[in-house]
């Protein structure tokens, strides 16, 4: 069999591809959660500041949606994935 380096390279590019893709649904995942926690806190939580807590579960949310927009863009380009 020939010696094909382009074949090494893409397959390279592939795993390097999946690898991001999985780092994103990760932190994709990690802002969801850590978004409901504050929705939770400013609904249980007796400290003074609770009312905080949803602008910052919005915020959070905000910034999970942008990398989930971010993801679909790369997936449908297939840079990853």
């Amino acid at each position: 069999m020939p010696y094909r380096p382009h074949l090494r390279v893409e397959a390279l590019f592939a795993e390097q591809g999946e690898t991001v893709e999985a780092a994103l649904w990760s932190a994709i995942n990690a802002l969801q959660e850590r978004a409901a926690t504050f929705r939770r806190l400013g609904t249980v939580s007796a400290r003074t500041d609770r009312d905080a807590y949803p602008e910052r579960a919005q915020q959070i949310e905000h910034h999970a949606a942008a990398l989930l927009d971010l993801l679909r863009g790369l997936i449908a380009d297939g840079q990853v994935g």
